[in-house]
């Protein structure tokens, strides 16, 4: 049978509250956390939480949209150009320029669209 303590720990939730509420809620949160872990007292869920507060994929993680667009897209829109000029189809030109760029077909399509707003406001 399980222990409850392993099921609900209070400790857990309010670092996990604490972790919802902003950067001065996360200092003190990652503080109980380091407390409870030198002292050995760490429930399984407070481990858990602690293991997510260091993994490197959401550490740092920030919400929202990318600020800015890639420094690529210039280059990325000459090229489809001279390969359009050379006489590649546009799906084939996209597809090469994915390829060549490492870039998904979506990436390309929101370059060629970035530049052609460049274009007409020029």
């Amino acid at each position: 049978m399980a222990n409850l303590k392993d099921l609900v720990c209070p400790i857990a939730n309010e670092v996990h509250s604490k972790m919802h509420q902003g950067l001065a809620h996360r200092a003190e949160a990652r503080a109980i956390v380091v407390r409870e872990l030198e002292a050995g007292t760490a429930s399984i869920p407070l481990q858990k939480i602690a293991a997510r507060m260091l993994s490197p994929s959401t550490s740092n993680s920030k919400r929202g949209p990318k600020v800015g667009h890639p420094n690529d897209w210039l280059e990325i829109s000459e090229a489809y150009d001279e390969l359009r000029e050379s006489g590649l189809k546009a799906v084939e030109a996209r597809l090469e320029l994915a390829e060549r760029f490492r870039r998904s077909e979506r990436t390309i399509d929101d370059a060629l669209a970035f530049a052609n707003e460049a274009r007409n406001v020029d």
